[in-house]
C-alpha cells in the first residue's frame, strides 16, 4: 500500500474548447485536462504534491480509487538528446549554418 495520501479530483467545468478543468477539494490542485487533438495536461494550482490524486472522464463527476493500490514503477526518462546522429552530405549547409551563427 502507497504511504501517498489519496485525493479525489472533482470535474468543476467543461470549456468550450472542449478542455476540462479538474480540481481537488482538499489541497486546492487544479488540473486543465485538454483532451483533443493532443492529450495534455496543465497544472494550474499545485496543491499537495506528495498526494496521489485520481478523477475520472467521460460522463463520471469523480471516480474513487480502487482498493488495493500498488505502488507503479517509474519509467525511465527519455533523454533530450537523440543520441549520436551520423554526418551526411544532408546535413553538411545545417552544420554550416549553426556554426556561422554560433550554436
Amino acid at each position: 500500500m502507497s504511504d501517498q495520501p489519496l485525493h479525489t479530483l472533482q470535474l468543476r467545468h467543461r470549456h468550450a474548447s472542449g478542455a476540462e478543468e479538474w480540481s481537488c477539494p482538499h489541497c486546492g490542485r487544479r488540473l486543465l485536462i485538454h483532451l483533443a487533438p493532443v492529450r495534455r495536461r496543465t497544472v494550474l494550482a499545485q496543491g499537495d504534491p506528495s498526494a496521489l490524486h485520481v478523477g475520472g472522464g467521460g460522463s463520471r463527476q469523480t471516480m474513487h480509487a480502487p482498493l488495493n493500490l500498488k505502488p507503479t514503477r517509474h519509467l525511465p526518462a527519455i533523454p533530450d538528446e537523440p543520441g549520436h546522429i551520423p554526418v551526411t552530405d544532408a546535413l553538411l549547409p545545417w552544420i554550416r549554418w549553426m556554426d556561422q551563427a554560433g550554436l
